[in-house]
C-alpha cells in the first residue's frame, strides 16, 4: 500500500512516523517502517532541524534516536567507525555494567519504585505480576517499556 501511494502522489507526499505511541496506556518509542528507511536521500526535502543520528552517535546527553534513511546511514556509518576505532576502551566499558553496581533485593521492589537496570537505565515500576520467585515487573525506560522477571533482572532501586 505505501508503494501504491507514492506512485500515486503526482507532485509530493508528505511522509512521516510517530516517534513515541501508547499501548495500552504506556508509552512506547517506535521506528520508522523499513520502507521509509529505503527511500533514497536525494528524493527527500529534510527540516532545517533534521540530522541524522543513530544508535550510540550523539545520544550520550540525553538525545532521542533520530531517523536514518538507509542511503545516508552508510555515511554515518563510516563516522561511527572512526570514531569506535578511537574510543574502543569506552564503548567496551559501556557495554559493561559498573563494577559497583548491586542489584536490590527483589523484595523491595513496588509499584512506583524508582530502579535502575545496567543496561536500560533509569526506569519506574508501572505494575507487578506473579508470585513468589516468578514475580514479572512492567518497568517504563526511556528506551520504552521492558517486561523483566525481577529474579533475573539485576535492578537497583534508586532514592
Amino acid at each position: 500500500l505505501f508503494y501504491v501511494a507514492l506512485t500515486r502522489a503526482e507532485k509530493s507526499a508528505i511522509i512521516t512516523y510517530a516517534a513515541l505511541r501508547y499501548k495500552w496506556g504506556i508509552q512506547n518509542a517506535c521506528s520508522p517502517s523499513r520502507f521509509i528507511k529505503e527511500i533514497d536521500t536525494k528524493y527527500l526535502e529534510l527540516p532545517p532541524d533534521f540530522y541524522p543520528v543513530v544508535p550510540g552517535i550523539g545520544t550520550e546527553g540525553g538525545e532521542k534516536e533520530k531517523f536514518v534513511p538507509e542511503a545516508s546511514r552508510k555515511l554515518v556509518n563510516v563516522n561511527q567507525a572512526t570514531r569506535s576505532s578511537q574510543s574502543t576502551s569506552t564503548s567496551a566499558a559501556s557495554s559493561q555494567p559498573p563494577k559497583d553496581f548491586t542489584p536490590s533485593d527483589p523484595g523491595m521492589i513496588k509499584v512506583g519504585t524508582r530502579v535502575e537496570h545496567p543496561r536500560f537505565g533509569i526506569g519506574e515500576v508501572h505494575q507487578l505480576e506473579g508470585t513468589g520467585s516468578n514475580i514479572k515487573a512492567t518497568v517504563l525506560f526511556p528506551i520504552g517499556t521492558k517486561q523483566l522477571l525481577l529474579k533475573f533482572a539485576k535492578l537497583r532501586v534508586v532514592d
